[in-house]
């Protein structure tokens, strides 16, 4: 059997979801502050608790909510990165996290 024939193993994921009102100052567009809303969606292993996994996730971006997002973290794709990394440290284990601006269409993913 070659390498493209072989079949992924099953994986099931749980998803939660959040939205952060929160305004940014684009990376080449110094100065220029606007808000969005970012809807996040965190996946972790199917079987954990998604009611404390959405308090987590909740918690991770309650601090930005109505705020200007730091420049380290203005963009999707390092707030995606970031917010993987809040998880973490409020215990849970978090697979991926996906920021979405769909007014804008755009779509950002990290994953571990």
């Amino acid at each position: 059997m070659s390498w493209f024939n072989r079949k992924k193993p099953e994986r099931r994921l749980t998803g939660v979801r959040a939205i952060l009102n929160a305004s940014h100052r684009p990376p080449f567009q110094p100065g220029d502050i606007h808000p969005h809303t970012w809807e996040l969606i965190a996946w972790f292993h199917a079987g954990d608790d998604a009611e404390s996994l959405q308090k987590a996730l909740i918690t991770a971006i309650c601090r930005f909510q109505g705020n200007v997002l730091p420049d380290a973290i203005a963009t999707g794709e390092s707030l995606a990165r970031y917010i993987g990394g809040q998880l973490e440290y409020y215990g849970s284990v978090c697979i991926a996290v996906d920021v979405n601006r769909h007014t804008e269409g755009l779509y950002a993913r990290w994953e571990r």
